[in-house]
């Protein structure tokens, strides 16, 4: 807000995250003025919630050799963190609204629904110019395939063009020689990623100091452990 830019770029490099997160993400990017675009960098990967962020852009761009695809929602445990099956009544339950999500941010932004519903239901088949996906099988792409021009008028699938950098990118949004500002992760943030990934093994090393304290007469360390 204090900056005011002319436009806001997203340099995503990510194997995805929660949909709440992306959510609050999505939310903070409506919430910037109507003249302040943004535009989304995929370098190189943008799976899942990267992938739903992007289509939350006014405009996509593409690395050399990256990727956008790959949006269904799956369920972690969260003791330990891996991919929980998903009952198939509670399946679609999961999908509807991601899908609901993302048509309605291709409708917004004017990026193509059926690629953005084929990331994210395995049940929707594609078929577009040179690239098509069957039933079964979620849509992720390449650069070469998100740039590819689709007939009758040529526009591209997805992305708007492969650039090596942001810096070779501006021109292409009409801010040649604009300053680049960049907003890095600061060591606060990344602390709290760890605590957060250890927040599991957190929670056992304190049932069990709890555990130690009630069978210790008085309250000591490990109570206030």
């Amino acid at each position: 807000e204090r900056t005011r830019p002319n436009a806001v770029i997203l340099d995503l490099d990510t194997p995805g995250g929660r949909l709440a997160e992306t959510r609050e993400i999505l939310q903070w990017l409506r919430s910037l003025p109507a003249e302040t675009p943004v535009y989304a960098y995929v370098n190189p990967d943008a799976y899942s919630a990267g992938a739903i962020l992007c289509l939350g852009t006014q405009g996509i761009f593409m690395s050399p050799g990256s990727n956008i695809g790959d949006a269904l929602p799956i369920l972690i445990n969260p003791m330990s963190g891996n991919v929980q099956a998903v009952p198939d009544d509670i399946k679609e339950k999961m999908i509807s609204p991601t899908r609901a999500l993302v048509r309605g941010l291709a409708q917004e932004n004017g990026h193509n629904v059926e690629i953005a519903e084929a990331m994210v239901d395995p049940d929707v088949e594609v078929a577009i110019g040179p690239v098509s996906c069957p039933p079964g099988k979620l849509l992720t792409l390449t650069a070469q395939e998100a740039t590819a021009p689709v007939p009758p008028d040529g526009k591209p699938l997805l992305a708007r063009a492969v650039v090596d950098s942001i810096e070779a990118l501006l021109p292409l949004v009409d801010l040649a020689g604009a300053r680049v500002r960049r907003f890095e992760e600061v060591g606060a943030e990344r602390l709290a990623r760890w605590i957060t990934g250890l927040g599991p093994l957190l929670f056992g090393l304190a049932i069990l100091a709890l555990v130690i304290e009630f069978k210790t007469p008085g309250f000591g360390f490990f109570g206030i452990t």
